[in-house]
């Protein structure tokens, strides 16, 4: 939880447009009182369902992208697979991103090549552990 109040910190002291300090913001109290297990499985359109009244789409984007990628990340970016059989088939970040740079995907359970990630992973958030 430490890191969880850091990232507020630097987001208040930040430089970010209102609108995008403001979701990162509510979006770092949300995660803060988020019970761990709900933690390991963001998708876009839960977190956007939730604060679509409050925030434009590429306000959340951005705060997401904040919580991510900057220096006090609180958030994994990771990718899953619907499979239609075992439905979501999560991926670690780093699985991810090695899909994502190679361009190859390969099914978890049955080892076939699926070809394109883009085409079949779908993005995800996770709290960094």
């Amino acid at each position: 939880m430490m890191e969880l109040k850091a990232a507020k910190n630097r987001i208040e002291t930040s430089n970010l447009p209102e609108p995008v300090r403001s979701a990162s913001r509510q979006l770092a109290d949300w995660l803060t009182n988020l019970p761990e297990a709900e933690g390991r499985f963001l998708t876009f359109s839960h977190i956007s369902e939730r604060y679509a009244e409050a925030f434009k789409e590429e306000e959340l984007l951005a705060a997401l992208s904040l919580l991510a990628r900057s220096d006090f990340a609180i958030l994994e970016v990771s990718g899953y697979l619907d499979d239609h059989d075992e439905g979501p088939m999560l991926l670690s970040p780093s699985e991810y991103r090695e899909a994502m740079a190679s361009g190859v995907l390969v099914h978890p359970e049955t080892g076939d090549d699926l070809g394109n990630p883009a085409d079949f992973l779908h993005l995800y958030f996770a709290l960094r552990s």
